[in-house]
């Protein structure tokens, strides 16, 4: 029998020792792994400011308007506002806002700190350049007795809403 050369038999070895961790990686050519994965909800909200203050006339009433934009993946998320204080006594301010995503709800008279649907139902989906349109009116535009009220301002809070996950941002 003819001796193996020492290089043939290194060179058996090294490929019996591939040969078993290319089997041994054949085990393992699958690798599972845990991932999370969720979808939080976006409700974003922008208003433009009025380019006027508001202030009543002779007539009684002022009117003035502004833009919103939304971008929201929530389904039936709604537009709210509020007034952060009481308007003077024979006074009402109401608000009426335009949507193609949403159910509008007319013109919807503001109060203080109880936040009142504007829009409602919005669907997933981006608008910009919608209108709201604001009004102020006194008793004396419906007929009432004539009022003086002082120079005053007051806040109106907007807020977008996802009711089922309570997501929500305000301006």
């Amino acid at each position: 029998m003819a001796p193996v050369p020492r290089a043939s038999s290194v060179l058996a070895v090294l490929l019996l020792l591939s040969a078993g961790t290319y089997a041994e990686a054949r085990q393992f050519d699958r690798v599972s792994r845990e991932v999370s994965v969720s979808v939080r909800p976006i409700v974003a909200l922008a208003v433009s400011e009025p380019g006027d203050d508001l202030r009543l006339n002779d007539e009684s009433f002022a009117a003035s308007s502004l833009d919103w934009a939304i971008s929201t993946n929530a389904n039936g998320a709604e537009l709210l506002a509020h007034l952060d204080e009481p308007l003077p006594e024979g006074t009402r301010l109401t608000l009426n806002a335009r949507s193609g995503l949403g159910r509008e709800q007319g013109a919807v008279e503001l109060e203080a700190g109880v936040p009142v649907a504007v829009v409602t139902s919005i669907r997933p989906g981006r608008e910009k350049n919608r209108l709201i349109d604001i009004r102020i009116d006194s008793d004396a535009a419906t007929g009432g007795p004539a009022i003086a009220i002082p120079l005053q301002s007051r806040l109106v809070t907007f807020t977008l809403s996802d009711p089922v996950s309570g997501a929500s941002t305000s301006i």
